[in-house]
């Protein structure tokens, strides 16, 4: 990534060096302090006043500062954290490795080459177990994969979140649910109470959650989506292949290999037509190609925003309009009330 050379003016002057060491280079500010590579290939950081942040030693790399927190490489080529009154943040141990911070937790991998989470007082957040492998916080949990080779999260107060079991795979949480591989080679969902989401079957695979829901595939291939109470949305059918949800719709493909839309509800938007494609819900309408070849746009009720005719193409909505071509070859704006505005795109 390029550098830009950024003059740094103190009482008037410009700063090139300071207390008689000569900077080489000013890096852009991040959280009102700026990271700086100084002669003899070192790094330090100065505030906004041009004063240097840690006056007890320069460092052999930085990096900027990321939730009041910079990570910096010492002599001993080992990582710590730089706080923002320049003074170090582990002051018992550095690390082999360190990440940035996130969600007031940063993953460090420490000197037996086992990683753990630093919290924000410095201090090592599971001190009874350190682990394989570990991610970064995501929604309030850190995924880990422990000594026996299975995974699991730990919680901000450095918890195991799900005592009962450990799992093959792990994934982040999304919307409060992460999904997991159980030791039966199937998946579920583990909630943020540690529980298992959908007591009563696991599924053949499992996707993240989004709008809601999670899409699963069941035992016999087909698909659904499994709702925050843990229930299968759609008790009356599976799918051929589900879609995430947008906008409280999710696209399926039906048994007859055509496609609709899911409500929250679990019912069929317009059971009376399925259509030869359907793509999300934006701003209101999703995108429908109707038996005919043609396109329309079907709103939240079902009904078909055009009622007078259907398009050769249909584009998104944006900012409330919709661009159309119609059958004579004409490219029209459309409204939310289906109404054409009296002008054209190209």
């Amino acid at each position: 990534m390029e550098v830009k050379k950024i003059c740094i003016l103190v009482n008037g002057e410009e700063l090139k060096e300071i207390n008689g060491v000569i900077i080489n280079t000013i890096f852009n500010e991040c959280e009102g302090i700026r990271r700086i590579a100084i002669e003899g290939g070192k790094y330090n950081f100065i505030t906004s006043d041009g004063n240097v942040l840690s006056k007890n030693e320069d460092f052999e790399d930085a990096y900027d500062f990321c939730e009041d927190f910079a990570v910096v490489r010492r002599k001993s080529g080992e990582y710590n954290y730089l706080k923002k009154d320049g003074t170090i943040l582990s002051a018992d141990e550095d690390f082999k490795n360190a990440n940035n911070f996130q969600e007031g937790f940063a993953l460090v991998n420490r000197e037996n080459g086992e990683y753990n989470y630093l919290t924000l007082d410095g201090a090592i957040l599971s001190p009874s177990e350190n682990f394989r492998d570990a991610y970064d916080f995501c929604e309030g949990f850190g995924r880990v994969k422990r000594r026996n080779g299975q995974y699991n999260y730990i919680t901000p107060a450095g918890e195991v979140l799900c005592q009962k079991e450990d799992f093959r795979e792990a994934f982040d949480f999304h919307e409060g649910f992460a999904r997991i591989r159980r030791k039966n080679k199937r998946y579920n969902y583990i909630t943020e109470a540690g529980n298992i989401l959908c007591q009563s079957e696991d599924f053949k695979n499992a996707y993240d959650f989004c709008g809601g829901f999670g899409a699963v595939q069941r035992a016999g291939g087909k698909y659904n989506y499994v709702a925050a109470a843990g229930n299968i949305l759609n008790q009356k059918e599976d799918f051929k292949k589900t879609y995430d949800f947008r906008e409280g719709f999710g696209v399926v493909k039906r048994e007859n290999g055509k496609y609709n839309y899911i409500t929250s509800k679990g019912d069929i938007l317009r059971s009376k037509e399925d259509f030869e494609a359907a793509y999300d819900f934006y701003e209101g309408v999703g995108i429908v190609q109707k038996e005919n070849q043609k396109w329309n746009y079907i709103t939240a009720f079902g009904t078909f925003l055009s009622k007078q005719e259907d398009f050769i193409a249909v584009e998104n909505f944006t900012d409330d309009v919709g661009k159309v071509q119609r059958e004579d070859g004409t490219r029209n704006y459309i409204d939310k009330n289906g109404n054409f505005a009296n002008q054209y795109w190209i």
